[in-house]
């Protein structure tokens, strides 16, 4: 339903916005990235989202942050281009389920827990030569199964172009990221 549409039916202001932007914009404020002024938040879930927050806004984007749908390797599939090559086809809740028939928190296979681990640092090399974030923060319940430490040595083997990656941290704001920028993002667009 068309945000206009919704107004008349409430009979208020409405604005409608990307959950992973709106924790994005929770955690610079009051989370893991607070104070930071160009961060990146990167949800790993059932799909794999993000957002760029530049001075405390969400950045500007045409057609929105779809970092999941970043492609890492045409090898996948004989050098054609298919659902392998894609980040959120690598390490996703949801292709996590399909390709090992678990559920992601019933992993604990540690060549898989890397193999995740190098697929994210990859993904967030690219976000981070694109995006060039002072900070990147990862959120989402596949987080908990992919170690942080393996994903910072991955990235630090990959990455090259920059003497060091930024911090990378997890959600400090846990499942009310999202709320609390809501709640920034209703402030700054009533102003």
């Amino acid at each position: 339903m068309p945000s206009d549409l919704m107004e008349f039916f409430f009979r208020a202001p409405v604005f409608l916005e990307n959950d992973a932007a709106l924790t994005g914009l929770g955690e610079v404020w009051y989370g893991a990235a607070k104070g930071k002024k160009i961060a990146v938040f990167i949800t790993v879930s059932t799909g794999v989202g993000g957002s760029r927050i530049v001075n405390g806004k969400i950045d500007a984007n045409f057609f929105g942050f779809e970092p999941g749908h970043q492609i890492l390797d045409i090898g996948a599939c004989s050098g054609k281009i298919c659902k392998d090559s894609y980040l959120l086809n690598r390490i996703s809740g949801s292709a996590i389920k399909k390709r090992f028939n678990k559920k992601p928190e019933e992993i604990s296979s540690k060549k898989i827990k890397d193999d995740l681990s190098r697929w994210l640092a990859i993904g967030l090399n690219n976000a981070i030569v694109f995006w060039s974030p002072e900070i990147i923060v990862l959120g989402g319940s596949i987080m908990n199964i992919i170690p942080l430490d393996k994903v910072r040595g991955h990235l630090r083997k990959i990455l090259k172009i920059f003497p060091a990656p930024p911090p990378i941290k997890k959600a400090a704001l846990g499942d009310l990221g999202g709320l609390y920028g809501a709640l920034i993002l209703l402030k700054q667009r009533l102003q």
